[in-house]
């Protein structure tokens, strides 16, 4: 409780020190917890992918300003909803069948092909970065990869166009500029793997797209994480950010009454730091998860 409230009374240049040195903190603590988390149910998949960047994310928060960040942005981070519709349901129902679609289809042409399903990847050099692949995949032909497979509803019984998928250019190749393209290469460099298979999967056909790593906008995103620091903990340790009072960077701190500091999690996983109850969730103070 006393590190919520000694949290809310700081102003943000102030709270920043503190969570550069939360950060230091983190990475060391953490160093040696590279691997996947496969269990989605688990506290320490909920308690390790909240508040990271996490690979489908990682377009946004690059194109995301430091001093002026998006708050839906920050929200999609710090405070996760789960989303459902008609296409969302469409892909997860559909995921196996596009990961079996795949390994017959790669299956015969490579030296003992393996597909595994993935979780949550941390790498202990980007402790701040999560990335989940929907698969692995090894052959000893080609070495180690990882598979991120998309199932789009719209074109469930057309098949595989450029013209009706967004997010392939001319040659049906994903666009560079895409979203899609910034996770894929977040995943091959948290995974440390040497490539990505960019699966599209309809009833109709399926494509794979072998992606390789690209260096330069890895450098341009470990760059741009900084984000993390200056936006993302201020915003769990005090929420800065998401308050009604903030403005022009230095939000009104005179809120010792109204618990905030918070990463938020759901009532039903619970956690060894620091909690506070309100609102049907619990709010943990991120000082105590150190």
């Amino acid at each position: 409780m006393t590190n919520v409230i000694k949290c809310l009374k700081m102003n943000l240049s102030n709270i920043v020190k503190i969570c550069s040195k939360t950060f230091m903190l983190l990475q060391n603590r953490q160093a040696m917890q590279r691997g996947s988390l496969k269990d989605k149910q688990s506290k320490d998949w909920h308690r390790l992918r909240t508040g990271r960047i996490t690979a489908s994310l990682m377009k946004a928060v690059c194109t995301s300003s430091i001093d002026k960040p998006s708050i839906s942005t920050i929200r999609d981070m710090c405070y996760p909803v789960r989303f459902s519709n008609k296409a969302t349901r469409w892909g997860c129902q559909h995921e196996k069948d596009a990961l079996n679609a795949y390994r017959s289809k790669l299956g015969p042409i490579h030296d003992t092909l393996t597909v595994v399903e993935c979780g949550l990847i941390i790498n202990p050099e980007c402790p701040h970065i999560g990335a989940s692949p929907d698969a692995l995949v090894s052959c000893n032909c080609c070495g180690e990869g990882t598979v991120e497979v998309k199932c789009p509803y719209c074109i469930r019984d057309t098949g595989i166009q450029n013209e009706n998928v967004s997010y392939l250019d001319k040659d049906n190749r994903l666009k560079t500029s895409h979203k899609y393209y910034y996770q894929v290469q977040t995943q091959i460099f948290l995974s440390e793997k040497k490539y990505c298979d960019f699966v599209i999967w309809t009833n109709k056909d399926i494509s794979v797209e072998r992606i390789l790593p690209n260096p330069e906008l890895w450098q341009d995103i470990k760059t741009k994480s900084t984000f993390f620091v200056h936006v993302i903990l201020p915003e769990l340790t005090g929420k800065l950010f998401t308050r009604p009072q903030f403005a022009n960077n230095e939000p009104n701190m005179q809120m010792e009454g109204q618990l905030h500091a918070s990463v938020l999690l759901p009532s039903h996983i619970k956690n060894d730091g620091q909690t506070v109850s309100g609102n049907n969730s619990d709010l943990i103070c991120l000082c105590a998860l150190i």
